[in-house]
This record gives C-alpha cells, structure tokens and sequence, in this order.
C-alpha cells in the first residue's frame, strides 16, 4: 500500500521471514505520501490472545524523516566546515587514522594563507570566510580526483591521498596548487594577491602515526614559510628542529616586545667630499636576557614569515622618532632612515599612519629604507608606498640597489630621494674594472636623476678613495663606525670632529 516499487521485494522477503520465526523485527524505509516521500521506522509484531490463541499482526510506523534530517545536520556541522563545505579537521582526522590503521602509505599536505591575520583584519569575519570559500574552491580544482581536500580553520587547508606518490607527482600537486592561488582573488569589491605555504609528509617514510604525520607535515609548511612568496618543502628530519627552535623563537620575540628587549642601534652615513654627517640608518638589535645578543639575521625573517614583522615595524618607527626629536632638541638633527619590508608594505594597513605618527613627533627626520624585494611582491602598490609616504616628507632609499630585481629604468619613474649600493659591489669585485665602470654609470645616472648614492660595506680608505673619484656621495660602513647605541654615537660624533648638518 504505501511502499515504493523498488522496496516491495524486500518487504515482502522481510514478512515471510517474519511470520516463519514468528519473532518481532524493526526496519526502516520509506514510504509514498502526499507530501512526498517520508522516512518511516517499522515495529512489527506478532501478539496471540484468547483461549483459542489468535495470532494478531501488529504493524507501527514512526516518521522519522525530520529526526534523520537534524541528524544529518548535526553530522555535517560536526564533520564540515560550515564556509567552504569542506570536511573538518575531525573527519579528515578521521578518515587518516583509518588509512594509517589499515597500514595504507598516506601523503599528507599541509597549506596555510600566509598573511591571513592581516587580511581578516581588513576584511572581517564574514568575507575572510568569503575568501577562504574562493581558496578552497581553487585549491580543490587544482588536486587530482582522488586527494581529500579539508579544512582545519583559520587559513590552512589539509590534503591527503592514498597509495605511494612519486617524488615528481608531489611537486606537480604542490605547483598546480601555488599557481592556482597565484590568480587575483576579489572578495568586499578588494583585488587580493595571496601566497600560501605547503608542507608534504609521507606515511610510512617520514611519520609512524596520524600525529607524527600532522607534526612532520606542519615542520616542513612552517619552513616553507620563511622564503619569499609562495613556496612548498618536503618534509627532513632536520626541519622538526628547526620548527622547535622557531616556535621558541617566536614566543621569545613577542616576549621581547612586550618588555622592551629590543633597541634600536645606529650607523652613520658619511660625507665622501667634506667629512659631514647629516643622517644615520636605524638598526634593529634583541639582547635577548639569557642567551645575549640575538642576530637580525636569525629572527627578522622568522618575523616576516609569522608576520610579527608587523610589530616590530612599528616599535622601529616609534622608537626612531623619539630618539631623532631627542636628538634635534640636542642641537644635533639628524636624518633617521628605518627598514621597511615588503611584507610590510604589502600587509600592514597602518604602515602609513604609524610613519605619519612618526614624522609629526619628531618634526620630519624620518626616512624609509625599502628593498628592492619590495617590487616583487607587487610593484605598484610599492610605486604607491613609496608615493604617499613622499607626501609625509621622508626620504626613500631603495636599499640593496643592484641585486638584480629592479632596472635602471625604474629608477625614473620612483620617487626617490637615494639608491644604495649592496655591499656586494663594495667589497666582492671593488676591484672589478668592469664593476668600477657600471658604479660610476650608476653614480651618474643617479645625479641625472636628483638622486643620492649611499654605499654600504666601506672598510677602507683605500674603498672610500675610489668611491669619491666615481662620484658617489655617501658612504657607510666599518671604517667610518659599526652600528652603536645613540649615545655612543653622540661621543663618536664628538671623537671624530665631524660637522653635523
């Protein structure tokens, strides 16, 4: 009466066993009604009463369709994730245990949005989600059909496959995923440029367990981290090390910041032509409490990659500017130039209110350091960097001029006010006369231009005498003076005889 076609087989299949036994069975179904089709739970027994022992069927059903329906709700909020319909960290988690239980090898990726704290701030939580819609979307198309694309949260994203990927087939996925978030995502009427991190483990090679695997994956995302743009690593041994001695440092800087560790050292830049000084690069140092005297080298770009470069750009501008307006209400102004990365310029939406804060506390001594990886990132949001922080009256030194990212012909259209020369051309091939006729092609574009050129890496007199007859201006370097403290600059300042201007 009420079944659909194709379940009257067995229905019928299932009475006859039912009154062979004689024993009572539940199942369920579905049945045809006027409002569609309906999910019913079936109770059916057999009940003997009277002295003649009748036998009665009874025969009940229970609509369960709107049960089964917040069930499976209920399922798929414990099991996905509710912005991009992929499956959770839970399911995924699951569906890796039993592939590892089953002794199946496993390839396991894990991607994160670098940058994502930045952007949800931008943007908000609803189009962050909206965005992190459209990363999974291209990432889930970019995979072969056979890998398992999940969400955790927050910016990262799993994949994993089974069965054994050759070494070229991880590279082909990892590529094909970079390139496909490589395209121009447009989310709240924004045109956005993402870069992601990848790490890729293996099960049996390089993990024992669904956890070891999730760790070895995570070790080798986070030093896929710490290179420029978008990058992918397979996981070493080693990089689990490296990720522990990371994550320490990380805990380390932010506690640095919060207690004042860090300060700020300064170099001179000198006059090559009469010996004057009227500017000085501001240089991060962390004498870390325990251990000491912390390179830049090992922690800045551990800060760019977790994006606590942010932070400490900040501290850099504040802390200049004070000391700079210290310096002015001395009687000494001089010129500080600050490092600014292009994870700044590309992240930091405050970057240029920070630097404005800057330039009015201490009366328009500020200037900005910028490096030529700064085009790289995207070009003409660092034209527009460079432009309106112009408009605030700083500076612009486009620092380690000549390591190969920028032309000469770009030296026309920025607005800058020096180009620095890397070291490289100092102290390498000083010697060079090929290197001694591309300096000097340089020193006079640049005063064709209206453009200083600062030379870093001076150590000798020798150096500093074949700078001045190319014609470059400035010099900074060991054999001027290292980067001090501020007071101990003042006293070399004095010490030197040098007039300040």
């Amino acid at each position: 009466l009420f079944l659909p076609d194709s379940h009257q087989a067995d229905a019928r299949a299932d009475i006859a066993d039912f009154f062979n036994k004689g024993e009572s069975y539940e199942t369920c179904g579905p049945i045809n009604a006027l409002v569609g089709e309906r999910q019913i739970h079936w109770r059916n027994k057999l009940v003997r009463c009277g002295s003649d022992e009748d036998t009665y069927v009874v025969c009940s059903g229970i609509d369960i369709t709107d049960d089964l329906a917040n069930r499976q709700r209920l399922y798929e909020q414990a099991t996905q994730d509710h912005a991009t319909g992929l499956p959770n960290s839970r399911a995924a988690r699951e569906h890796l245990e039993v592939a590892i239980e089953l002794g199946q090898p496993v390839t396991f990726m894990a991607l994160v949005v670098l940058d994502y704290r930045q952007l949800r701030a931008m943007l908000g939580w609803t189009q962050s989600e909206k965005l992190m819609r459209q990363v999974a979307s291209a990432v889930f198309g970019a995979v072969p059909p056979d890998w398992v694309v999940s969400r955790p949260g927050g910016p990262e994203l799993r994949l994993n496959a089974e069965g054994r990927r050759d070494n070229r087939e991880l590279v082909d996925v990892s590529q094909s995923v970079l390139r496909a978030l490589s395209r121009t995502f447009e989310v709240a009427g924004m045109q956005l440029r993402l870069h992601a991190a990848i790490g890729v483990a293996c099960f049996p090679e390089h993990a024992a367990s669904a956890d070891e695997l999730e760790m070895a994956a995570d070790a080798a995302m986070h030093a896929a981290m710490t290179r420029s743009g978008s990058s992918f690593e397979v996981y070493e041994s080693r990089l689990r090390d490296e990720l522990s001695k990371g994550l320490w440092l990380d805990a380390q800087l932010h506690q640095a910041l919060d207690q004042n560790e860090l300060e700020l050292w300064y170099q001179p830049k000198v006059n090559l032509y009469n010996g004057t000084v009227n500017g000085v690069e501001a240089l991060i140092r962390w004498k870390h409490p325990e251990i000491g005297f912390i390179s830049p080298d090992k922690f800045i770009p551990r800060a760019e990659a977790t994006g606590s470069i942010v932070r400490i750009g900040r501290w850099v501008a504040q802390a200049a500017a004070i000391q700079a307006k210290a310096w002015a209400e001395m009687g000494r102004p001089l010129r500080v130039s600050v490092n600014v990365s292009a994870k700044q310029v590309m992240n930091d939406l405050t970057l240029i209110q920070v630097l404005k804060d800057a330039q009015s506390h201490c009366g328009g001594f500020i200037d900005v350091e910028l490096t030529e990886s700064s085009f790289l990132e995207d070009a003409q949001k660092a034209r527009e960097f460079i432009q309106r922080v112009r408009a605030l009256g700083c500076g612009v030194h486009l620092d380690d001029f000549g390591t190969g990212y920028s032309s000469l012909g770009q030296l026309a259209e920025l607005e800058l006010t020096a180009i620095k020369l890397d070291r490289t051309f100092i102290v390498d091939r000083g010697n060079s006369v090929k290197q001694h006729a591309l300096m000097e092609a340089i020193s006079r574009l640049a005063q064709a231009l209206g453009l200083d050129v600062i030379a870093e890496g001076v150590e000798t007199e020798e150096v500093a005498g074949k700078l001045r007859s190319l014609g470059i201006q400035y010099s900074q370097g060991w054999h001027y003076c290292k980067a001090v403290p501020a007071s101990e600059l003042m006293s070399w300042l004095d010490g030197q005889a040098l007039t300040v201007i």
